[in-house]
């Protein structure tokens, strides 16, 4: 049981910096900039520069995993 509790815990920690690099590389490769502009007031704002923005602070802002978060002790092949 420990071992797929590390494993669940693990695949729940490193999920966002995959959807960080993923949605980095989505937006990269299928949006342009300039394309959709959203205004909100006298600001005018493109939706490709704050996905860039928000998927690679998702990607640098994610930390190292490790098992005393959640209350694991180390495993035994770090013993």
């Amino acid at each position: 049981m420990a071992k797929w509790l590390r494993i669940l815990t693990k695949i729940h920690h490193y999920h966002y910096p995959v959807i960080g690099f993923c949605g980095l590389l989505w937006t990269v490769v299928f949006s342009r900039p300039g394309t959709h502009l959203i205004t909100v007031g006298p600001i005018q704002l493109d939706v490709f520069y704050i996905l860039v923005v928000s998927f690679g602070i998702l990607l640098v802002l994610a930390d190292e995993y490790n098992p005393e978060d959640y209350g694991l002790g180390p495993s035994e092949s770090e013993k």
